[in-house]
């Protein structure tokens, strides 16, 4: 990115800032207060215009251009595509009266800014998603050409237009409406605790608890990072932030390079599946599905405390094989100062939850009462206070984050008002049943492949809405639950960033950890093997995302913990101390039958873990008759 100083990096705090605050204007209601009339589309238009404005001064076109001066044509383009987000906001009322239809200037501006929506996803995400958008802006006003099942109406350039630009259901429709709402809401709420130190205290409590016990960095690193992961939502962020320190650490305690560099991984990625905060991609998901947030974060608490388990317990059966120690006292940050520092960054966590999941306040209302709660328990310690500065500077940060979001959002809503505009849906639909021929197994296959493949080349929030556009509605079709369907695709995103060759989460650790992208991506694939493993079994069966009944609910629970300290065992070879072939393989197809929730599978599972543990106790209690201690 583009660093400047003077007047342009004053003009680019003022447009990140200021997007914020109108943001913050929107979701407050202020204008209420002053009878004024306020349109969604309006607002999401003159939101994407201030931030696509940004991307252009800031995002350079290419990795080999200049980072410190701005070309004319960059200056130009933000202008343009400022005044492209400002046309609807001043004039959308005489656009509704025409029912959205372009004029002919409207057409020539649609098509300047719709080019320009391509370029600024083309900088911040790259050309997969470019590649994608572009077929379907060409499909709306086209698609009478396109050959077989792809065959639709062609609609006239005015009304493609119009319904991709100027339309509620196009560019400025749901997705942005949801990042400048609730995610602009949780963002700065994240931004404001890390401003105050939140990080630093995550990192310390994990080590203060966890620290001390065999392979404690480890441990230590999977409790912060997933914590951190949960507020931040980002998995490379995470990584960059937290790792520099945990990675070191484990390996100065034994762990080796590449294993140390696989466990920040996949605790980092984790972080955006575990509530109460998920990311972009669970407010998205929660307005795709028209149900409560909270509902999002019930249906995926149990999956992702089994993923966090499951890497914990391997990485504790990985200490004792090594033998590693835990680290000495004085290295370790003391609880009692660290809770007494930090315990300002309680408050507003357990508020977000009530609000959240206890009073079932709307997601962006929760997240307002946390920040104001935040804002006013920072003042109670002089180390976390939120002065008016450390606040700007939050409110910025959170408009520089939005760079990477809002461009390739405003084209996935182009890509969703092309495919309502033309009922492309119900043609993919059809043609993944004809090609998975009624198989669900077959579709989700299909799905996942899709969806591992896409990741490897766009953002997890672009990866996420192209497949809940084209492929969940058949999963819903098929008879799979809506949730279901859509936590699946969730988790097939997450796979892509710990899955080799192009895993870019395993990529930003190997930086730290000096260690190859193979073997730490092959470790991760193991340490996060129930990311693999998990969403193909609650999409058949729904007690794994806490529905159904109670006791239904508490055995599949009972089971599936069960089946992931089995897998752990199996994975590491370890439990009383190492084990064998045979009793790894006990363990391990034990681990999955109690996965599955079923009683068929319950029995089976339980008798092959219990022959697994009872042939490990009988060889331990042989070795210790001949005198080997463990």
């Amino acid at each position: 990115m583009r660093t400047f100083s003077g007047p342009l990096r004053w003009l680019v705090r003022i447009l990140a800032a200021g997007a914020i605050l109108y943001a913050v204007f929107d979701l407050l209601h202020i204008y209420s207060f002053f009878n004024i009339v306020f349109y969604n589309i309006a607002f999401r238009a003159l939101f994407t215009g201030v931030i696509l404005a940004i991307v252009f001064l800031t995002v350079p076109p290419t990795s080999k251009a200049s980072k410190d001066h701005l070309p004319w044509y960059d200056a130009l383009l933000a202008l343009i595509a400022f005044a492209g987000g400002l046309y609807p906001f001043l004039f959308y009322e005489t656009i509704a009266l025409r029912a959205a239809y372009a004029t002919d200037y409207e057409i020539i501006f649609g098509i300047i800014v719709i080019l320009l929506v391509i370029e600024a996803t083309r900088r911040t995400t790259g050309w997969v998603v470019v590649g994608i958008l572009v077929i379907f802006v060409i499909y709306a006003p086209y698609c009478n050409y396109f050959p077989g099942m792809l065959k639709g109406v062609g609609y006239s350039l005015p009304r493609a237009i119009g319904h991709l630009y100027l339309f509620e259901d196009g560019m400025f429709g749901l997705v942005i409406g949801v990042i400048a709402t609730i995610v602009v809401a949780f963002v700065l709420f994240a931004q404001l605790l890390f401003i105050g130190g939140v990080g630093k205290f995550l990192t310390d409590i994990s080590y203060s608890i966890f620290g001390g016990y065999s392979g404690g960095p480890a441990k230590g690193s999977v409790v912060a990072s997933g914590a951190f992961g949960m507020i931040s939502g980002s998995a490379v962020g995470n990584v960059v932030t937290t790792g520099s320190f945990t990675i070191p650490l484990m390996i100065k305690t034994g762990y080796k390079p590449y294993y140390a560099g696989a466990v920040e991984a996949v605790s980092s990625s984790g972080g955006a599946l575990m509530p109460p905060v998920m990311g972009t991609v669970a407010f998205i998901m929660a307005e795709f599905l028209d149900v409560p947030y909270a509902d999002v974060c019930i249906a995926a608490l149990w999956p992702a405390t089994l993923y966090y388990v499951a890497i914990f317990l391997q990485v504790h059966y990985q200490a004792h094989k090594l033998k590693l120690h835990g680290l000495p006292r004085k290295e370790r940050p003391p609880l009692g100062r660290t809770l007494a520092q930090g315990w300002p960054f309680a408050i507003p966590l357990f508020s977000l939850i009530y609000f959240l999941l206890i009073a079932r306040y709307p997601a962006e209302s929760a997240a307002f009462y946390a920040i104001a709660t935040a804002i006013v328990v920072s003042f109670f310690k002089k180390e976390t206070r939120l002065s008016l500065k450390r606040l700007l500077q939050g409110i910025e940060q959170t408009g520089m984050r939005m760079i990477h979001i809002v461009p390739v959002c405003a084209a996935a809503g182009l890509i969703i008002g092309s495919v309502g505009l033309t009922g492309l849906g119900i043609h993919m639909s059809s043609i993944l049943i004809t090609i998975s021929k009624g198989n669900v197994a077959v579709l989700l296959i299909i799905a996942a492949a899709a969806s591992v493949l896409m990741s490897m080349g766009m953002p997890w929030t672009g990866c996420y809405i192209l497949l809940a556009i084209l492929i969940a509605p058949t999963l819903v079709t098929m008879g799979i639950d809506p949730m279901a369907a859509h936590l699946f695709l969730l988790y097939m995103g997450l796979i892509a960033f710990i899955t080799p060759p192009i895993c870019i989460v395993v990529y930003a650790v190997c930086t730290i950890s000096q260690s190859g992208i193979w073997t730490t991506g092959f470790q991760a694939v193991r340490l996060g093997i129930i990311s693999y493993l998990v969403p193909f079994i609650f999409v058949f069966e729904p007690s794994l995302i806490l529905k159904g009944t109670i006791l239904k609910i508490l055995i599949t629970m009972l089971t599936s913990i069960t089946g992931v300290f089995a897998l752990a065992s199996g994975l590491e070879g370890y439990l009383i101390k190492e084990a064998n072939w045979l009793q790894r393989a006990l363990w391990l197809s034990g681990g999955g039958c109690l996965i599955i929730p079923g009683p068929n599978t319950d029995v089976i599972g339980a008798i092959l873990i219990g022959l697994g543990f009872f042939y490990h106790m009988v060889a331990t209690k042989r070795m210790r008759e001949v005198g080997i201690t463990l």
